[in-house]
């Protein structure tokens, strides 16, 4: 075996261990009711099903554990394609953001005490702020309908046509913010921000900067794709309107809102 090939099976083997450990453990102790809980559960079941899936991509071996969940029919067709896609752009961040580490750490360093010892640990940063927040917007009073999910990924997805333009392209800022919230806030938002304006003058790094945007923008179509069905056919299979209230989880449906976990 290479050193090579060493290497990537040490980095595959560190991200999916460290995706079986988020969301964050600290978070499950305000899983306070039996909406919370399930909704913390299935976000560390989504990590985990990401990492394992990453960890092929990365050259930790084991073929492809989505398509074979495919094939024995334990994945419909919508969450193979999708599953495929997020394990793109996954792989196209940890290339910017590996490839732009030395970018990201002169800049980070300069404003931040508590700066990633390397390019691995920041993507982990990443990732897990991603899923972190996912769980916090749980715990505040808020509602999401699939007509918001299908305007908000067209938003994204002018947000990120705009900036294939040229890296150096001024993206309206309620779209670059819209797009910072989708993926993954503070560390993404900060990394993706350097490498975009390093990448002005390196263009080995503005190839990747447009790659990850590109594979950004395949995630945003087929969650527009399936808003769109779930809002025309009141098809819930894939995407439904939800309304978290203290705690407890609501779904839409045509007559209003429906408590999902009945208090006993």
């Amino acid at each position: 075996m290479t050193d090579i090939n060493k290497y990537n099976q040490a980095v595959a083997k560190q991200i999916e261990e460290f995706m079986a450990q988020i969301p964050s453990r600290e978070l499950k102790r305000y899983a306070t009711t039996q909406a919370l809980l399930a909704e913390w559960l299935k976000l560390d079941g989504q990590a985990t099903w990401l990492g394992q899936c990453l960890k092929s991509r990365f050259g930790g071996g084991d073929g492809n554990p989505a398509l074979r969940a495919f094939q024995a029919g334990e994945l419909p067709e919508f969450g193979y394609e999708f599953t495929m896609s997020l394990v793109d752009c996954c792989e196209s961040l940890f290339n910017l953001v590996q490839s732009g580490w030395e970018y990201i750490e002169q800049e980070l360093s300069q404003v931040l005490e508590d700066c990633p010892k390397n390019e691995l640990e920041l993507y982990q940063r990443i990732l897990q702020e991603q899923y972190d927040n996912s769980f916090k917007d749980c715990l505040k009073q808020q509602k999401t309908t699939v007509s918001d999910l299908e305007e908000s990924t067209k938003l994204a997805k002018k947000a990120i046509g705009d900036s294939k333009i040229s890296p150096t392209v001024t993206v309206e800022p309620k779209l670059q913010t819209l797009l910072n919230q989708y993926q993954g806030n503070f560390w993404y938002s900060l990394s993706v921000g350097i490498c975009s304006d390093k990448a002005k003058f390196d263009r080995p790094l503005n190839r990747l900067l447009t790659e990850h945007r590109n594979k950004s923008g395949v995630v945003y179509i087929l969650l527009e794709q399936a808003a769109r069905h779930a809002r025309k056919s009141s098809d819930y299979s894939q995407l439904r309107s939800v309304r978290w209230e203290d705690g407890e989880l609501y779904e839409g449906t045509k007559g209003g809102w429906n408590l999902v976990f009945h208090k006993t």
